[in-house]
């Protein structure tokens, strides 16, 4: 034990007579009192790291046995290295995972909007003073008038003319028949009478052109009712490119001149809510025709949106949901431009803008429609895991929750108004929140102009950033149907019709010979949830960093044998370097004055060393426990004062003094 600590005592020699030589020098001493240098950091960290591999290098005897181990380390460092690639190139690719979860809960009942299929109601058209070349149209679309023949009871399909529609005559059949009935003429004898009789009941021979249907509407001209429409633009090679059908034109042609009408005055000549419902229940309470908001379709004229935020469902089934009774006033259809009986209704998210025409569901009249629902909501991701959209901004500018389909007609909506100065038929909605002042595109310039733009977003030439909402929820749809009412329960029906507009009760009794026509009146509807559960589809990060950091740290420790605490091993060993580095620069660059006052400053140092290691001997040397290692410890301390007095420049007398000391303690020593 005391020469361990003599050895140490000689290490401290060694740090004063190192301390004189490095200031001289220009280097530094570490914490043991050695010279620094960048080796001995080097071979201190292999020492005492518990870095596998590190201390079997600096250790090893044998050449060959330390290129091994280096070989091995270098091998464990390349594996370490790609192995952290793949995990930061995973981690960093920011994954998600799609999980689903059930839930149990009351549920908010979702929105639901209601539209007669009829656009306009007859009897308040007739009344308008305006829309005269629109009600122009719908007279030529009557059906007396497109299919004449077929309101004529006498008319034969296989006659020469027809008494109903003569240009229909026209063609290669009523010309081949012109013809047999010529050459029935000229012959004589037995065979004219045969050949008369088979020219009145036979029909056409092949020859016959046979009229489409598609054609029925070929002698009505859209252009005479839409003039400011645009021409239509070349196909894509990708594109069909048939013929423009009549009928379709048409319909383009009556939207047109539909809104070329007032707003409000639209609103007036469509179908009211008030005059449609019967009955209207949820969870068998009554609710009634002012709990619906107005909103105006350009395909569906009038649609009627019911929303309270008091529509919870506490149980599932038909009897806590809601119940519909609607009387869809088909004596006041437009005949030829209304092609059914029925509604057209969407369950929606509550808050967002309805879209029956492309997100919404027939409901046939004189049908009890049940739809159940199963509610489904939607979590997404947004930041670097996910570009999705939380909406806020959105609802704020124009007062409904975001949806894509929402963001695209807005979107579209601002290019066309920035491009072409006016609104376009199907965003008048969002027109008006972003500016009451904007008027439609009519003229012919302007309808160019916006069927350009939008021609733009069709070919993907232009793209509107609309990505998903983050929350977002959705309705699974089960529907079944049933024949209702019977005739029995049709007069019950009718009885309400008549408690609420006597007129209409006059005008509905002369149908009643007629059990289908009255039944084709009403339409019931169900909408409920099928059961309370719901469906949660939630992104979550694949990796989380907790287990990023458990899978850097799994890698590390695998190639190399590295924890935590071992890092910061590594760590202080380059703030070591980095300090010895930038020390060593700043002596250099230092004036010779001051490492002259750091020499004076060690010397001092040097002395209060001395004097220190002289107060160890006198203590050691009077210690009868240390005697037999007398020798050993008089060598040291002449070997550290002897060290000393190369370090700094000690006074002779005062080394004397210390050796001589030795042997005047008042005992002989054993040497």
């Amino acid at each position: 034990m005391s020469t361990n600590y003599w050895k140490r005592k000689r290490n401290e020699g060694e740090m004063l007579s190192g301390g004189g030589q490095n200031i001289d020098s220009g280097s530094f001493m570490d914490s043991n009192g050695k010279k620094k240098s960048i080796l001995r950091l080097l071979s201190r960290f292999a020492e005492k790291t518990s870095m596998v591999g590190v201390p079997y290098i600096n250790s090893a005897k044998v050449w060959w046995v330390k290129l091994i181990w280096c070989f091995l380390l270098l091998c464990a460092l390349g594996a370490m290295s790609l192995h952290l690639w793949y995990l930061l190139d995973q981690f960093f690719s920011w994954p998600t995972v799609t999980k689903v979860e059930l839930g149990f809960s009351d549920l908010r009942f979702p929105q639901i909007t209601v539209c007669n299929v009829n656009v306009l109601h007859k009897g308040n058209l007739a009344k308008y003073a305006g829309a005269d070349t629109l009600k122009e149209l719908v007279n030529k679309m009557k059906p007396e008038n497109v299919a004449a023949n077929q309101f004529n009871p006498n008319w034969d399909p296989y006659e020469n003319k027809s008494p109903g529609n003569a240009d229909q005559t026209q063609g290669p059949s009523s010309v081949n028949a012109g013809q047999t009935q010529t050459s029935s003429s000229v012959k004589a004898g037995p065979t004219q009478t045969m050949q008369e009789s088979t020219t009145k009941s036979v029909p056409p021979n092949n020859q016959t052109r046979r009229k489409r249907f598609v054609d029925t509407y070929g002698d009505i001209d859209p252009s005479k009712y839409d003039p400011n429409k645009p021409p239509s633009p070349p196909p894509l090679d990708k594109e069909y490119d048939g013929k423009r059908d009549s009928q379709e034109e048409i319909d383009l042609a009556f939207s047109t001149l539909y809104m070329n009408i007032n707003r409000i005055d639209r609103a007036r000549l469509g179908h009211n809510i008030s005059h449609m419902l019967l009955t209207c229940t949820f969870n068998g309470r009554v609710c009634d025709a002012g709990m619906f908001r107005h909103h105006g379709t350009v395909e569906s004229g009038n649609c009627w949106t019911l929303d309270n935020d008091k529509f919870t469902v506490m149980a599932p089934g038909p009897e806590g949901g809601l119940k519909l009774v609607l009387y869809m006033e088909v004596m006041e259809y437009l005949e030829g431009i209304t092609t059914g009986y029925g509604a057209r209704i969407q369950v929606h998210e509550p808050g967002t803008y309805p879209y029956p025409v492309h997100e919404g569901m027939h409901v046939p009249a004189s049908m009890e429609t049940s739809i159940g629902l199963k509610l489904i909501t939607v979590e997404r991701l947004n930041g670097t895991y996910g570009d999705c959209e939380w909406g806020a901004d959105f609802q704020a500018k124009y007062g409904v929750r975001y949806t894509r389909r929402a963001c695209y007609s807005a979107c579209v909506l601002e290019d066309i108004v920035s491009t072409c100065g006016c609104h376009s038929d199907d965003a008048e909605y969002y027109a008006q929140r972003l500016n009451d002042s904007l008027r439609r595109c009519r003229s012919l310039n302007e309808t160019t102009c916006q069927a350009g733009v939008e021609r733009r977003y069709e070919t993907m030439a232009s793209r509107c950033e609309c990505p998903n909402p983050c929350n977002e929820t959705v309705y699974d749809k089960s529907v079944s149907q049933r024949q209702w009412p019977t005739d029995d329960y049709a007069k019950v029906l009718l009885e309400g019709v008549c408690n609420m507009d006597k007129e209409k009760c006059k005008n509905l009794r002369t149908k009643l010979a007629d059990q289908r026509a009255l039944s084709n009146n009403f339409l019931r509807l169900n909408i409920y949830f099928e059961d309370l559960n719901f469906e949660m589809i939630k992104e979550y990060p694949e990796i989380e960093w907790q287990q990023f950091l458990s899978d850097v740290g799994g890698a590390i420790g695998l190639w190399i044998g590295l924890s935590m605490l071992s890092l910061c091993e590594v760590a202080q060993l380059l703030v070591e370097l980095c300090n010895f580095a930038v020390s060593k620069a700043a002596c250099e660059r230092r004036p010779d004055g001051k490492q002259r006052e750091e020499r004076y400053h060690s010397a001092s140092y040097a002395r209060k060393q001395h004097n220190h290691i002289n107060r160890k001997r006198d203590y050691y040397a009077t210690t009868s426990d240390y005697q037999y290692n007398y020798s050993d410890r008089k060598r040291g301390f002449n070997d550290q004062l002897q060290d000393m007095k190369f370090a700094v420049k000690i006074p002779d007398a005062h080394l004397k003094r210390s050796s001589d000391g030795l042997q005047n303690n008042g005992y002989s020593a054993p040497f």
